[in-house]
């Protein structure tokens, strides 16, 4: 009797989690860079979902927008930190998750999906085409995203 309410209550937890897993990809949350702890915030709460040992099949997608106005090298610094951040800093297996270059949009900003595997997220979204966009002169500091940067890359 033991072991039929034990393989009950598996079977039921089982199918509240799996009910609760998106049929196509979920947009889990979108944010414009507008701060480094901020960031960091809400890729702790994505890091989270992809951990949950509730739901070993969820992959992650974060497509990374480059803003209107931009300075050379900011994107792909933003998708680096990003990365390293959640490999280094919130053990997230890299096979379960994977940061994109999205295009141009008024603001710069990342848009995080979750989705079970196999499941082909939507495409990006840009709103500003490349021709729109104006390099600023200079480079990106390096140092504006040293909070996501791995204690032993500092």
């Amino acid at each position: 009797m033991r072991r039929l309410t034990a393989a009950a209550c598996c079977v039921v937890l089982l199918a509240g989690s799996s009910a609760s897993l998106p049929a196509r990809e979920s947009k889990f949350d979108e944010f414009e860079f507008r701060g480094c702890q901020r960031m960091i915030s809400r890729l702790d709460n994505f890091a989270a979902a992809l951990t949950d040992p509730i739901s070993p099949q969820l992959h992650g997608l974060i497509r990374v927008y480059g803003g209107r106005k931009v300075e050379r090298g900011e994107v792909q610094l933003y998708i680096q930190r990003i990365r390293e951040y959640l490999i280094a800093r919130r053990p997230v297996d890299p096979r379960r998750f994977d940061v994109t270059f999205g295009g141009y949009r008024e603001k710069a900003g990342a848009d995080l999906f979750v989705f079970v595997q196999g499941v082909t997220p939507r495409e990006a979204t840009p709103t500003v085409s490349e021709k729109e966009v104006v390099f600023r002169k200079g480079a990106f500091k390096a140092s504006r995203l040293d909070c996501a940067r791995t204690p032993s890359a500092k």
